[in-house]
């Protein structure tokens, strides 16, 4: 059980919270003039709004613990109305009085403002990132699990990728190449690999290169 307080000696409302799976907690709602969104005794994280009233979404762990904050900001009056929460996605219900950017990125998500109020709803990614690693032997180049490199020297890589919660999966890949002797030698009728400690697999050149089934020795 705990009890935390937010905001400053200005107006400071929560309209609705949501949990999510973890138990985190979404607080939104909108404030004038100024408020103080770390809810601790030893830091404070104090924001300016920049019209007559701002909305933010607040995010706080199990144990009531900042974690971050987002604000939305036009020059009139913003009302934030409702959240709902869905996996690892909030949907944000606004009213605002005034052009509103609704990504909390540095980009600007451009809104077309209709009217003296309008009603806009927004979905954010609350994403929990994860990470891997791998271990990959392959001769003579490989193909980045996200599709987008093409490797062909012996290292370490990074690659991204999206995991089920549509957020960053950051891949570590151990690359080993290895460069194999792809040369032939005949004596008589027997062909052989000169390539050793590999697998085989020998191809019909004579049908598309179809691999000729129960093949696989060196000769």
């Amino acid at each position: 059980m705990f009890v935390k307080t937010l905001g400053t000696a200005s107006a400071d409302v929560i309209s609705k919270i949501e949990l999510n799976v973890n138990d985190n907690i979404f607080c939104m709602g909108f404030y004038f003039l100024n408020m103080d969104f770390d809810p601790s005794t030893n830091a404070s994280l104090i924001k300016s709004n920049e019209g007559s009233s701002d909305t933010y979404l607040l995010k706080l762990d199990k144990n009531g613990l900042f974690n971050w904050v987002t604000t939305y900001s036009g020059s009139n009056t913003d009302i934030g109305a409702n959240i709902i929460g869905e996996n690892q996605k909030i949907y944000l219900v606004d009213n605002a009085s005034s052009p509103v950017d609704f990504d909390p990125s540095g980009n600007v998500q451009g809104i077309l403002f209709y009217g003296l109020t309008d009603a806009f709803i927004t979905t954010l990614s609350d994403c929990l990132p994860s990470d891997s690693s791998l271990f990959v032997i392959a001769c003579t180049f490989y193909h980045s699990p996200s599709g987008t490199y093409r490797w062909t020297t012996a290292r370490t890589y990074p690659d991204t990728l999206i995991n089920q919660n549509d957020c960053d999966s950051i891949l570590t890949l151990n690359l080993f190449i290895t460069n194999q002797n792809k040369g032939i030698s005949q004596n008589g009728f027997t062909i052989s690999s000169n390539a050793s400690n590999s697998t085989y697999q020998w191809l019909d050149c004579n049908n598309a290169n179809a691999p000729i089934v129960g093949e696989t020795y060196a000769s």
